[in-house]
């Protein structure tokens, strides 16, 4: 293992450009051999997204234990505008979409923060030979909820500004473009303790919005797990 890092190392740094990301990439060879190590030992497995969040994380609190003379950038603070946070205990995941309909495609998201504004996770898909803007609702909702369930969330808020498919979920009596869709997520939810859902305008969710308009029109992003957690934490706390 050390040999191996020495002889990246070794080769990263005959590039200036590529020298501010050494550290970064020590920390994340450490997290990976940690999460391998859970996996192997504890039967507990981690998500790309924890493992990159956790690797910047200790970076940064590295560097700033160090008074490192070169810090990655921080983000001022921003207010929380109208996004309401869960009581303790509780978590919210918001959900949304970008549409493109001259390419007859789009973006769903879906993200989970706790009590605090952190975030917990989150999902991404684009969507291709879409129908609608109403389907393509109802299929962020559905991944909300498959979000949950495979944080194993067991006291959940899912938000969203499309009334509709909030109103079908909770009627079970949805219009019939979505009916499948929301049907599917009532047998979800039958895995899941505790389960509500809100709406709320799109100015409470102005993360999951960016989120789904970048993952719409940066390919790259969908398969870039870094990207993803640089993105997501420059939001924060909207």
């Amino acid at each position: 293992m050390i040999d191996c890092w020495s002889e990246i190392a070794t080769a990263l740094s005959q590039f200036q450009a590529n020298r501010d990301y050494l550290p970064l990439v020590a920390f994340l060879f450490w997290r990976l051999w940690k999460s391998r190590n859970m996996l192997t030992f504890e039967n507990k497995q981690m998500q790309f997204q924890e493992v990159v969040a956790i690797a910047i994380h200790s970076l940064e609190e590295f560097q700033q234990a160090h008074k490192a003379s070169q810090s990655l950038p921080t983000q001022s603070p921003r207010p929380l505008s109208n996004w309401s946070p869960p009581a303790p205990g509780c978590f919210k995941i918001n959900f949304d979409v970008a549409l493109a309909k001259h390419r007859n495609e789009g973006s769903i998201v879906a993200i989970i923060r706790d009590s605090s504004g952190q975030p917990l996770g989150w999902y991404c898909k684009k969507v291709s030979n879409l129908l609608s803007s109403l389907v393509l609702e109802a299929l962020a909702c559905k991944l909300a909820v498959q979000l949950a369930i495979d944080k194993v969330i067991n006291d959940v808020i899912v938000e969203g500004d499309a009334l509709v498919v909030i109103q079908g979920v909770q009627s079970q009596e949805p219009m019939l473009e979505i009916q499948g869709i929301i049907q599917d997520v009532a047998i979800l939810t039958q895995s899941i303790q505790r389960i509500s859902f809100t709406h709320a305008s799109r100015v409470c969710k102005k993360a999951a919005h960016s989120l789904a308009q970048k993952s719409l029109h940066d390919l790259s992003f969908l398969y870039n797990p870094m990207m993803q957690v640089m993105f997501v934490r420059s939001l924060m706390p909207l």
